[in-house]
């Protein structure tokens, strides 16, 4: 995993294929976009002090996570304006 911070492009580019040959196939479009932005955080805390039977599960936990479509909203019914609506006089008012 630390090699994926490495200065070395090569050295980077070794770990990504390590790491995708670790984990099952639906979970690799997860690992790119993970690869492909700036801040490598998930991908750290994936491997920390994960065993490979650990590192697959943490690794599809992660992309299930990402990849759960949000609910779709669905409009209901348009909620009434505020209008007030002047009765006349009512207590304490004259």
């Amino acid at each position: 995993m630390r090699e994926l911070d490495s200065p070395s492009p090569r050295r980077r580019e070794s770990a990504r294929v390590a790491l995708e040959q670790r984990v099952p196939s639906v979970v690799h479009d997860w690992l790119r976009r993970e690869f492909a932005s700036e801040d490598r955080t998930q991908l750290r805390m994936l491997g920390l002090g994960a065993g490979p039977a650990e590192l697959v599960e943490r690794a599809l936990r992660a992309a299930r996570v990402e990849n759960v479509p949000e609910p779709a909203v669905t409009p209901g019914p348009s909620p009434e304006p505020d209008v007030e609506v002047d009765t006349g006089p009512g207590p304490g008012r004259r």
